[in-house]
């Protein structure tokens, strides 16, 4: 559910009868892996407390638990099929980076691409997913700064966009 521009609050239903529970961390998403049985968020960079980290969260008590940084104005996150990888979309840096879900640490990160345009340079990712089977593959929605357009669906393996770019109005 969405509260505000920026800030994601998520409820989930109890197993028991109830409304659900609040989680009191401001995020730009969420995940879930069913490895680990936690919740992750991607908090933004205004949050004084944990503002540019992956934070933990109890599916259970809603409670936060660790927090860890991984670079500026996290977004998007893709957890893979078998809940051991996450994929977090780094908007300040245009950037992606991976992690490690089991030890809980952040792993190399890639730029997600230039357009060329010296005016609107910048491309981030808006959306992931991770390509199923594969954790060494993510999808990214690449998106150009400043602009209400997109630029794509690249595949990503190991960092290295493959060759081929879908175009999402156009086709490839």
């Amino acid at each position: 559910v969405m509260d505000g521009a920026r800030a994601c609050v998520a409820r989930f239903e109890r197993l028991t009868k109830g409304l659900g529970l609040h989680v009191p961390v401001p995020s730009n998403d969420i995940a879930y892996s069913p490895l680990t049985g936690k919740l992750y968020a991607s908090v933004p960079g205004s949050d004084p407390v944990r503002g540019n980290t992956i934070t933990e969260v109890d599916p259970a008590s809603g409670e936060p638990g660790r927090s860890i940084w991984v670079g500026s104005e996290p977004g998007p996150l893709a957890v893979s099929d078998d809940g051991a990888a996450m994929y977090v979309g780094l908007t300040g840096a245009s950037s992606v980076r991976r992690m490690d879900l089991l030890t809980f640490s952040p792993l190399g990160q890639f730029q997600v691409g230039l357009t060329g345009d010296y005016i609107r340079d910048r491309v981030y990712a808006e959306d992931l997913a991770v390509l199923p089977g594969d954790p060494d593959s993510v999808a990214v929605v690449r998106r150009v700064a400043g602009s209400s357009g997109d630029d794509g669906v690249g595949i990503y393996t190991d960092g290295v966009m493959r060759p081929v770019k879908v175009n999402t109005i156009y086709g490839p």
